[in-house]
């Protein structure tokens, strides 16, 4: 279930948040891994980023967005470029402040606060967003 908010955030909870496949190895299945993200649509929100967020475990995603820059940030981040079809073209862990990453591949980008002990995204993964449609009655 999605909710959205004024900001134009959308967290995704539960069966719809985003999967992760990793592929492991040839003739091995990929691993689903589900990641709680906020999406960030609105040119405001994407320009805030996560800027002024307190850190925490879950990732924003920006879309459209090829370009982010860590200007005003007191935490790294972890930043993954995603390419129209949801591939994984470039990744950075740990980006200090004041830096500016762009990928013109990318269509959308994934970024959360640097935390050493979880597992990020590396080149090739792929990323899916699951959700479901809600009418109104």
């Amino acid at each position: 279930m999605a909710d959205k908010n004024k900001e134009g955030t959308r967290a995704v909870h539960g069966a719809d948040a985003p999967k992760r496949r990793r592929r492991v190895s040839a003739g091995t299945p990929p691993v689903d891994e589900r990641t709680s993200l906020a999406l960030a649509v609105r040119t405001a929100r994407k320009a805030r980023g996560l800027l002024l967020t307190a850190p925490n475990d879950k990732a924003l995603l920006l879309m459209p967005c090829n370009d982010v820059h860590t200007v005003g940030m007191r935490h790294p981040l972890d930043v993954a470029f995603v390419d129209g079809e949801g591939r994984v073209v470039e990744t950075h862990r740990s980006v200090g402040p004041l830096r500016r990453l762009r990928n013109t591949k990318a269509v959308a980008v994934v970024e959360r606060f640097a935390c050493c002990d979880t597992p990020w995204f590396a080149i090739g993964d792929q990323v899916m967003i699951s959700g479901r449609k809600e009418v109104a009655r």
